[in-house]
């Protein structure tokens, strides 16, 4: 299954707009320090700022897509889990899959 935008946001988890402005905040302030630290120069501070306001929505979306990731492994190894176990139970390849089918959830179903 190809990772769409489409399919981003109907997985996204919410977003509010006022935590989005609160990691905007601590990340002008950390490039705040650490350019005064490093010396640079005010205009070069400002550009890194502006910067980061282009830049973290895609570190949002990169989490969303983390998330998606892990929870289609998550599913994939429970699957594996279920049908390992129910094939030592009975050693029949069909009924591990027909037990693995039933008791599995999300994208793998």
């Amino acid at each position: 299954m190809k990772y769409s935008l489409y399919s981003l946001k109907e997985r996204a988890h919410h977003y509010p707009l006022k935590k989005f402005f609160i990691h905007f905040i601590l990340g002008i302030i950390l490039l705040v320090v650490l350019g005064y630290i490093y010396r640079l120069k005010s205009s070069m501070i400002c550009l890194l700022c502006i910067e980061i306001l282009f830049l973290l929505p895609w570190f949002i979306r990169s989490y969303d897509r983390y998330l998606y990731e892990k929870k289609r492994f998550d599913d994939v190894v429970n699957y594996l889990e279920t049908m390992l176990y129910s094939f030592k139970k009975r050693p029949k390849i069909i009924n591990a899959l027909e037990d693995s089918y039933e008791l599995s959830t999300g994208i793998i179903k």
